[in-house]
């Protein structure tokens, strides 16, 4: 019942100390990690899984097995009745740490920290089910957002790959996404996110001019 059907592409060009068979190690165990992982407790059938996919640009910190990293994170869901995907997520992270060690297995924790990148890697599974489920239901994402919240919290903030957890990491990192995400100022962007898609994009195969009206809803909101 896994839930996701994430492409991950590890680019590590600019590294040039090790060994390069290790990317694409990294790149399998971050691919394995993010489709088989069960992330929610409902059933998906192959054709209703979630699409999105990550780009891991890597460049050396000269610190062994630790990279800085910058990570593309984009997801979408298809149209009622149409061949045509609608963008929900398209989002660049500058401010990735990772420690990676050759077949080290990736584990997560829910409640419990065990290393930044599979904090990382949940915060935006959770992040991209979140807002696939809002564009179904409105308020359906809520305890997805309140998970990525969670593991958010969860990392100690003297880790030494802790970067862009922090409100102190810069303006656009994790620690404000997930914030401006469940602020109550932004709750009408969360309602957008149902009228353009559900009440929209969903209802433009037979009852087009309702969906405009509703798409023209959700750019207002």
């Amino acid at each position: 019942a896994q839930e996701l059907n994430c492409q991950v592409t590890v680019n590590g060009q600019k590294v040039t100390d090790v060994d390069p068979a290790i990317f694409t190690t990294m790149q399998t165990a971050i691919s394995e990690f993010m489709n088989t992982k069960a992330w929610t407790g409902d059933v998906f059938a192959p054709e209703e899984k979630i699409e999105c996919s990550m780009f891991i640009f890597l460049e050396s910190t000269g610190v062994q097995d630790v990279y800085n990293a910058k990570l593309t994170v984009q997801s979408s869901r298809p149209v009622f009745n149409s061949s045509y995907s609608t963008p929900l997520f398209n989002y660049v992270d500058n401010s990735c740490q990772i420690t990676y060690i050759m077949n080290q297995p990736l584990e997560f924790n829910a409640t419990q920290y065990t290393s930044n990148l599979t904090s990382i890697l949940s915060f935006y599974a959770n992040i991209i089910i979140g807002l696939d489920y809002e564009s179904f239901g409105k308020g359906g994402g809520a305890k997805y957002f309140a998970m990525a919240e969670q593991i958010m919290n969860a990392v100690p903030t003297n880790a030494v790959d802790a970067k862009g957890w922090r409100p102190f990491d810069g303006q656009r990192n994790r620690y404000f996404l997930i914030n401006n995400i469940l602020a109550s100022k932004y709750e009408l962007f969360r309602q957008a996110i149902y009228d353009y898609h559900y009440a929209g994009m969903d209802n433009f195969y037979d009852k087009p001019a309702l969906a405009r009206q509703n798409i023209r809803n959700a750019l207002d909101k």
